[in-house]
């Protein structure tokens, strides 16, 4: 009875999983998320590393319970995280 729309970059919610390995595959969908949780811990001012290309060096994943967007990230922020490369985050 009640619906609502929602208008986001595609970037930030459809990465999809078609094939078992290469384009379109589990490993692509897994590097968008990480890259999506990238850019909204730098856009809460934390400093994530990359690489040459700007590709995140750390594996970090955020909850939707905790954040559905940068917005919410930043104002569920309760502690300074710091993140060197080759961690695993996980906020939840």
């Amino acid at each position: 009875t009640k619906s609502i729309v929602l208008e986001m970059p595609r970037s930030d919610c459809f990465s999809p999983v078609k094939n078992a390995e290469g384009v379109d595959s589990a490993e692509t969908a897994r590097r968008d998320m990480v890259r999506r949780a990238s850019g909204w811990l730098e856009a809460c001012g934390v400093k994530v590393p990359t690489d040459s290309q700007g590709n995140p060096q750390a594996t970090i994943e955020i909850s939707p319970l905790r954040a559905i967007n940068a917005e919410q990230l930043r104002q569920s922020m309760d502690e300074a995280v710091t993140i060197k490369a080759g961690d695993r985050i996980y906020l939840d």
